[in-house]
């Protein structure tokens, strides 16, 4: 599975901390992972476009979103 982007809130703390991932997987799905409470939640969606639209409404939540993807690359 590719990661294209990886996102976090800026907050420390299992209770505070949430993280969004882009993805793609073999078969060609695009996946978004919502990760909060030491939960983890996936979606797969058949487009790109659907699946950055869900990612948009996740990003919203408290906090300063950083991407952290670019860092590693």
């Amino acid at each position: 599975m590719e990661l294209l982007e990886h996102w976090w809130n800026g907050l420390w703390g299992g209770m505070t901390r949430r993280d969004v991932f882009l993805r793609q997987n073999p078969a060609g799905l695009w996946e978004v992972e919502y990760r909060q409470h030491g939960r983890s939640r996936h979606v797969e969606y058949v487009s790109v476009e659907a699946a950055r639209l869900a990612m948009a409404e996740l990003l919203t939540g408290p906090g300063q979103w950083k991407r952290l993807d670019h860092v590693s690359r």
